[in-house]
């Protein structure tokens, strides 16, 4: 497995960050799941993702008995009480599994064309704050999507999901409909990624 990176934001927590540099027969190998997905490299983040759930379970000694979608989208561990939440940005996929609480996590690459989309996620203070920051716009994007799979239900990102950063840049905050949630931040290879702490 590729994992560059394990954190461990909390005693009741994991991140594990992967790049994908196996080739797809190697990945199916890994896994009794099947996907059914055309496309090689989504093919791949779905291997991937749940070889790193399994990952994360064994981190914690929980048994794996695989992942299943609520019709949100959110997915969830079958048969288990603990939480994960999975993002893929080919060729990175990352996840994170809390023992105790509902978690968010997010990964996208650095990349001008999100200043084209910024009005439909970005409230006008928070475009007036970043303006046509390219990293910034990413950072918040991918830590509005953290605190959507938090949350697992319809949110606007505009107005019910507010960004407020703190002097420490690897830490900012979000607001989901009024509750205020801690985020991490991270930096690899281009590519942002954010979680829930």
């Amino acid at each position: 497995m590729g994992i560059i990176k394990i954190i461990y934001p909390n005693k009741n927590s994991i991140v594990i960050i992967w790049k994908i540099n196996e080739p797809l027969s190697a990945l199916q190998n890994m896994t009794k799941e099947k996907s059914k997905i055309k496309n090689l490299n989504k093919q791949k983040e779905f291997y991937a993702s749940r070889i790193l759930i399994e990952n994360l379970c064994k981190s914690f000694n929980i048994r794996y008995y695989g992942i299943i979608k609520h019709d949100s989208g959110k997915p969830y561990l079958k048969n288990r009480t603990e939480n994960i939440s999975i993002s893929h940005s080919f060729p990175y996929v990352t996840g994170i599994l809390n023992k105790e609480k509902k978690c968010g996590i997010d990964i996208e690459k650095i990349q001008k064309k999100i200043l084209k989309i910024n009005h439909k996620f970005l409230s006008k203070s928070e475009l007036n704050k970043i303006k046509n920051n390219t990293k910034k716009n990413t950072i918040y994007w991918s830590a509005k999507e953290s605190l959507y799979k938090l949350k697992g239900e319809f949110l606007s990102f505009k107005n019910d999901i507010k960004i407020k950063e703190l002097k420490n840049s690897f830490n900012i905050y979000g607001k989901v409909l009024s509750k205020k949630i801690l985020l991490n931040v991270e930096e690899i290879d281009g590519y942002i990624i954010t979680y829930t702490n």
